[in-house]
């Protein structure tokens, strides 16, 4: 019924339904400039306004009727700028764009201006879209920041580069060269890095099979392959001089590579003046009676004399084929030469491990099946490996057992001897005594030390003289320990006992001194008298 009663109105009055339709068209019109995620305020040639809402927001203002209004919320540069555009838009109709800054609120605008018109209709409005990008604007400083920081230590990288001595260059993911630094372009005789770039300028690298024949491009190409450094040897001229380098190409997980050229010509002659020094020693070791063997890094026997050879008896010619240290061992095992061993893998393994454990050097003797005893001495090198000697000390072994033998024996005679021994050093000092001495001055084994001076010793022995005769019969002991001359007579105690003494000088120096009781021997024959 109301749908009838409308039509029957619109058929009665033709205006209303015209304006029905333009209020529908206006309608829909501001549905979809709302969903537009701009703001924009126009005018028309009458001054007539049309502003979405959230206009006067974007500029904290609470109202713009007029295009002066909006002059005077901006900063008077953005001011005169926009009414420099607008005036162009009005009278011309030329579009602009332009970014201003609202202070109020702290946001960056971009302002666009475009004429709104229809070709069948006068009606033009002057419109000025408006749209925040303050974020964008951060986000681009923000990214120019971080490009002038990047760029900045980039420059720094060069500067360090450019400071090293020696050539370095780095390749693109195409491995073209992308930069060098100074030292490469004084190599290459050319002061631009722009025409070396251009006529990719590799170093002038020679006497290197691989490099020569190929370049040094492929040591690129298979860097980045292999994923590891690559490096060649060859030769090149630096400062007029013709220079042993390393060529060397990394890569990076880029896909790229940084190359250097390292004058290594140093290291070749301390390496020939090492040589010279090793040959050197190696004549002075030919020489020496005692065994010496040396054992690089990779446990191969390096170096040997002539004791070595004949000690070990081995062949000369498999000694010069430079076997290794398990090889030598299965040799001397092979010969009976070494000591008889419970588990022999273990053995040879400990010898191996000697070459990367070993410290200090270690000394060990050896107890061979023939009864030969040897003493082994290794010591690390600097450079790797093991110097070892191998001296035969059978025979100063058995001479110091026969020694230690007669030591013992002399000991246990002069332990059972009656009578009271002592031996006196030149500097007046104890050397040795045996029980009886201690016993016949009542000294204990405290005052009688290796060490202590004699007249510390005969301190001890005053209780056994009489207070008259002490002071002459010490004179008497002091001297005859110092005496060179061989003395012998008799000493009265008191209470009657009579001790025997008698002086012998030793051919080391030293003073030997006896002491014997005569008491009752000299009771019996006053006796007899």
């Amino acid at each position: 019924m109301t749908g009838f009663l409308s039509d029957v109105m619109d058929a009665m009055f033709p205006a209303r339904k015209r304006e029905r339709k333009v209020r529908a068209r206006a309608n829909r019109l501001e549905s979809f400039l709302r969903a537009i995620p701009f703001e924009y305020c126009g005018w028309n040639k009458t001054g007539l306004q049309a502003m979405s809402s959230g206009f006067c927001t974007l500029f904290d203002a609470s109202s713009i009727r007029t295009i002066e209004d909006l002059y005077e919320i901006l900063e008077a540069e953005d001011a005169q700028a926009l009414k420099k555009s607008y005036e162009s838009l009005v009278l011309h109709g030329q579009d602009f764009n332009m970014t201003v800054y609202a202070s109020h609120t702290k946001k960056t605008l971009k302002l666009s201006g475009k004429r709104g018109a229809l070709s069948d209709t006068p009606e033009v409005f002057n419109v000025i879209w408006a749209f925040d990008i303050t974020s964008y604007t951060q986000k681009i400083s923000e990214t120019i920041q971080s490009l002038n920081d990047l760029q900045d230590k980039e420059e720094e990288l060069k500067t360090a580069l450019n400071t090293l001595p020696m050539p370095v260059w780095i390749r693109g993911d195409d491995l073209d060269i992308k930069w060098v630094n100074a030292a490469y372009m004084k190599a290459v005789d050319e002061k631009s890095l722009s025409k070396i770039i251009e006529q990719q300028k590799e170093l002038p690298v020679t006497s290197s099979e691989r490099l020569e024949s190929r370049g040094i491009k492929v040591l690129a190409q298979r860097a980045v392959a292999q994923a590891r450094p690559q490096i060649e040897t060859g030769f090149m001229v630096m400062d007029g001089k013709r220079t042993r380098v390393d060529v060397q190409e990394l890569p990076t997980k880029e896909k790229y590579t940084v190359g250097c050229a390292i004058d290594v010509s140093r290291i070749e002659e301390l390496e020939s003046d090492m040589r010279r020094f090793q040959d050197s020693n190696f004549e002075v070791l030919e020489q020496l009676r005692t065994a010496i063997a040396v054992f690089d890094k990779e446990t191969s026997l390096a170096f040997y004399n002539a004791s070595f050879e004949e000690l070990w008896g081995l062949d000369g010619k498999w000694l010069n084929k430079k076997p290794k240290i398990s090889e030598f061992l299965d040799k001397l095992r092979e010969n009976r030469k070494l000591p008889e061993q419970a588990n022999f893998k273990q053995f040879k393994q400990d010898w191996i491990n000697r070459f990367t454990d070993l410290i200090d050097p270690h000394e060990e003797m050896l107890v061979l099946p023939d009864g030969a005893m040897l003493r082994m001495v290794m010591v690390p090198q600097p450079s790797g490996g093991l110097l070892t000697t191998f001296e035969d000390v059978t025979s100063r072994y058995e001479l110091e057992t026969s020694y230690n033998t007669l030591v013992a024996v002399q000991q246990e005679t002069l332990d059972n001897l009656i009578e009271g021994l002592a031996v006196i050093g030149e500097d007046g000092r104890l050397k040795l005594h045996n029980p009886a001495f201690a016993k016949l001055w009542n000294i204990s084994s405290d005052h009688l030390k290796e060490g202590t001076h004699i007249n510390d010793v005969f301190s001890n022995v005053k209780p056994l003289f009489s207070e008259k005769d002490w002071e002459t019969q010490k004179s008497a002991l002091t001297q005859m320990c110092f005496s060179r001359e061989a003395k012998s007579g008799r000493m009265d105690l008191k209470d009657g006992v009579i001790y025997a003494y008698r002086t012998v000088a030793l051919p080391d120096g030293n003073v030997l001194v006896s002491f014997t009781d005569i008491t009752n021997s000299v009771r019996v024959e006053q006796a007899f008298k």
